[in-house]
């Protein structure tokens, strides 16, 4: 319970003179409610001795209502300040939270799925966010409370304050016992929620397929074995968290029981007024509150703590890629090349490039093929520094990659991958995530080249058409023209196009390819596909399998060799023959 101040300990000293100032509030709105039980007392006493007067009951109204309103200006303000604290935490914790995964390498996107990411992201944060506002906020209110209610008692009576205390000292020992059960029972439930949120992602991001295979009763059964999974940890959960109310109550009922008894005794014996047995008992009614709300607080913040936990798991994980203390400025990229280079995905024994080696510079085009698997999308990988550097060299410019900053290459980069992301937001806003400062004309230049100009005017709303969840308003073919127009506005020096026409009609490819070498002569363009059609005009076509290069050369060389590229090209020229063929 203690280990979440531990953990918060960084926002409390940040936010430590706004907390001060909400104590102050806590103990003057507290002081002048305990007041109340002690005016009522001292009213009821001078109403016995027949001594109470009009003036003094007017005075008395005047105290009472003046009390009623500091109390309610003392509590807007420490409200409002738990509540922006609990919302400026949310924002910090969820800022680090995704600055932090955003830097992270692929093995930690292997390692941590998006449903278990997203719940980390939403349900621990928001527990805790409540744990800074309502359970802090128990803590303080609850403590202070509870200090000045018991001294108060002490004061009038101490004598029953010990025998009415006596019961709550088995608060602490219950909850002991309750504590590391709990802690155990909440991550249990958080993780089958993670497991439960990335099954419904994939549920709904893969709707089409699983409809198209009638798989819809295999999903909903899937969908309610982990449902049923999550709603018994959380019931487990639940059984346990209920056991605090009635360890409460019954604390309070005998604490009350014995206030009242005694209370009487000593007014039968003269050692109290019945003024003051009425403030005392009062207080032993006020009691409740406080009682109540450190059940709730340990509760609340200890599902923050874990909460906590899961959050921070995510900021101790570290990425491979290494930040070089003192990284060369790149101004612009002029040549790539690997240098025997040998590389293999983490965990795994077998190497995805092996003795690979190519050389790129300006204004060339690399074109790079192969059977399923053999490489080709590890090659952009390991450029793009989404890995761990494996064996060999790795130079842009004659450097060393590692020399560089990550973020620098990147910047100098326009890649298009395999997955086409297409966000939901307008056809002209995704194409402008490329470069933000590209103007409009920048922009219908961009689509022009990717010849996505005629699907435009089929759009609902042209370029302010929304795209929809994941492009869900366009084609595969118009997805990839997007997300090419994105990469062609970004003008960058190196063009990276992974299988990125694989949904395009040859015509289309024909004029894509055209228009690439036209108005983008200046930038190193590597061209991966499995139709090779694509990389038959670049100056290198290489032919990889099993991470080693097979074939290499022009197109015409490759022809000549008669290998697999000459097998792949005969084959895919004949389809493409015999497509043309039956159309006409």
């Amino acid at each position: 319970m203690i280990k979440i101040f531990r953990q918060l300990g960084w926002f409390i000293k940040e936010m430590k003179w706004r907390y001060l100032l909400v104590l102050l509030m806590l103990l003057i709105g507290d002081v002048f409610s305990l007041i109340v039980p002690w005016i009522t007392g001292y009213t009821i006493d001078q109403m016995t001795m027949r001594t109470l007067t009009g003036s003094k009951l007017t005075q008395i109204t005047i105290v009472l209502v003046s009390i009623i309103v500091i109390g309610y200006i003392t509590t807007g303000i420490w409200n409002y300040i738990f509540i922006q604290n609990a919302n400026i935490l949310s924002f910090k914790v969820l800022k680090k939270f995704f600055r932090h995964i955003i830097r992270m390498d692929g093995k930690f996107f292997k390692k941590y799925q998006t449903g278990d990411l997203m719940s980390r992201a939403t349900e621990d944060v928001n527990a805790v966010s409540e744990a800074v506002d309502f359970g802090f906020l128990m803590l303080a209110e609850a403590s202070l409370y509870l200090t000045l209610l018991i001294s108060s008692m002490f004061v009038i009576n101490p004598k029953i304050s010990i025998i009415v205390l006596i019961p709550i000292l088995i608060i602490p020992f219950g909850v002991d016992k309750l504590e590391k059960t709990i802690e155990k029972l909440y991550e249990e439930r958080q993780q089958s929620t993670s497991v439960l949120s990335n099954s419904v992602l994939e549920s709904i991001v893969g709707v089409r397929v699983i409809r198209a295979y009638a798989k819809e009763r295999e999903d909903i059964e899937k969908l309610l074995s982990k449902s049923q999974v999550t709603y018994d940890k959380s019931i487990a959960f639940s059984k346990i968290i209920s056991l605090y109310e009635p360890l409460f109550i019954g604390v309070f009922t005998i604490a009350a029981t014995l206030a009242i008894y005694f209370g009487i005794m000593d007014v039968f014996k003269s050692n109290m007024t019945t003024g003051k047995l009425v403030t005392y008992f009062v207080y032993v009614m006020m009691l409740e509150w406080p009682v109540f709300a450190l059940g709730a607080f340990i509760n609340t913040l200890q599902r923050g703590s874990g909460s906590y936990e899961r959050i921070d798991a995510v900021y101790n994980e570290e990425s491979d890629i290494i930040i070089p203390e003192n990284p060369l400025s790149l101004e612009k990229i002029e040549s790539i090349e690997f240098d025997n280079y040998s590389f293999s995905y983490p965990g795994s024994q077998v190497k995805s490039l092996n003795s690979f080696s190519i050389a790129v510079k300006t204004g060339e085009t690399l074109g790079i093929v192969g059977t399923t698997g053999s490489g080709k999308t590890t090659i952009i990988r390991q450029l793009l520094r989404q890995y761990k550097l494996g064996e060999g060299k790795i130079l842009i410019n004659n450097c060393g990659i590692s020399e560089y900053n990550a973020e620098n290459i990147r910047e100098h980069i326009a890649y298009v991958p395999q997955e086409h992301i297409v966000f939901s937001k307008t056809v002209y806003e995704n194409i402008r995530l490329g470069n933000m400062n590209a103007s409009r004309e920048d922009i219908m230049a961009a689509i022009e080249h990717a010849d996505f100009t005629k699907d435009i005017g089929t759009l609902t709303n042209g370029l302010e058409t929304v795209t929809g969840e994941s492009g869900v308003m366009l084609s595969g073919g118009q997805k990839q023209r997007l997300s090419l127009a994105r990469a062609f506005v970004r003008a960058g020096n190196v063009l990276i196009l992974d299988d990125s026409l694989s949904a395009v009609d040859g015509k289309t490819e024909e004029n894509i390819i055209r228009n690439i070498a036209e108005y983008y002569p200046e930038m190193i363009k590597i061209i991966v596909a499995h139709r090779l059609s694509a990389v038959r005009d670049a100056n290198y076509i290489i032919v990889l399998q099993e991470g080693t290069i097979v074939e290499k050369g022009t197109h015409e060389e490759l022809m000549e060799l008669r290998g697999w590229y000459y097998d792949q090209f005969m084959e895919q020229n004949t389809m493409t023959t015999q497509e043309s063929e039956e159309v006409e």
